[in-house]
């Protein structure tokens, strides 16, 4: 008789045997390879973190080196300031004490005895020097006039036999003065003004003007109809006169203006008082009207005369008693230097 013992299969024994516990050789495989992708892991973290730490470095490199070069220039600035500020202070104090020099020299000056002389001689060479750059300079006659009538009131006041030939030299420059004409400043530059307004009124040397209508008799109506449709086809003008009529409105207008900046020259040279240059100006000028503008026109005529007029004028007339006069001076006051 068989015993169940006999009859185990061996497949059973053998399952039987794999549900064992893991051997010690397979626990350190696994330990072991765990080991391994822990390390991978950290190197791959690290490298990570090494290359957004050296990236991090180099953005902040360049992110302090535009401050670092502000930070340079803001401090040379400082320094130039404040280098600045030294000298301002140094030259303060040189003032500080040049005034201080002054301050006790004039005290010194004061507690002196005074010379009334002395004062008004020096008043006098003031006054001299002051009236001739009025002339030679501003070419003022009626400003030098008073300079020289204050001149002659302080020499009169000397009552000094040294300065006689003096108050005779003043006397004869007083009477030159009087003796020239005397430049009306204002009206010319107004009379130049009106006319700069009026140049865009006149017309051309080539452009014919429409004479004014006029009541007149029936019969001199029909021979003015009558002239007005023959000049239609002819142009009649003045045989002196150049033929401007190829020139356009545009270029009408150019020369007008051409026109109007060279018054406005003259007309600012005449204000500042600058006589050397205004002949050349006024000569420009014209020479301008002459070419383009009909020297029969009212206007322009009158402009004409008053442009001579203003060239022919003695702005630079000599005064031999002021150069006199300012030798005299200097002859007179050399001793007292």
């Amino acid at each position: 008789m068989a015993t169940t013992q006999d009859t185990i299969p061996s497949d059973a024994i053998e399952s039987h045997t794999d549900t064992s516990p893991p051997s010690r050789t397979r626990r350190g495989r696994f330990l072991f390879l765990s080991l391994v992708i822990v390390c991978s892991l950290s190197v791959f973290i690290s490298y990570q973190l090494w290359q957004a730490l050296t990236e991090l470095q180099r953005h902040t490199r360049s992110s302090l080196q535009p401050l670092t070069e502000q930070l340079s220039t803001l401090t040379q600035q400082l320094q130039q300031q404040q280098l600045a500020q030294q000298q301002q202070a140094s030259d303060l104090q040189q003032l500080q004490q040049q005034n201080r020099d002054l301050q006790l020299r004039l005290q010194q000056v004061a507690s002196q005895p005074r010379n009334d002389s002395d004062w008004t001689l020096a008043e006098v060479r003031y006054l001299g020097a002051i009236a001739e750059q009025q002339w030679l300079l501003l070419h003022d006659a009626e400003s030098t006039q008073t300079t020289l009538t204050l001149m002659a009131q302080r020499l009169q006041r000397l009552q000094e036999p040294t300065v006689l030939p003096l108050l005779d030299t003043v006397n004869t420059a007083l009477t030159q003065l009087k003796a020239l004409p005397k430049a009306q400043w204002a009206t010319w530059s107004q009379q130049l003004s009106e006319a700069v307004l009026n140049i865009p009124d006149w017309p051309l040397a080539s452009t014919r003007q429409q004479p004014a209508e006029v009541e007149t008799p029936a019969a001199a109506n029909v021979l003015q109809q009558a002239w007005f449709a023959v000049s239609d086809l002819v142009q009649v003008r003045y045989v002196d006169e150049r033929d401007l009529g190829l020139l356009t409105p545009e270029q009408q207008q150019q020369v007008a203006t051409m026109l109007r900046l060279k018054l406005e020259t003259v007309r600012g040279l005449l204000v500042q008082r600058q006589v050397t240059a205004l002949p050349v100006a006024i000569q420009s000028v014209q020479q301008w009207l002459s070419r383009y503008y009909s020297r029969h026109t009212p206007a322009v005529h009158e402009l004409q005369q008053q442009l001579s007029q203003l060239a022919s004028f003695p702005f630079q007339a000599e005064l031999p008693a002021l150069t006199a006069l300012s030798v005299q001076l200097n002859a007179l006051t050399a001793p007292a230097e």
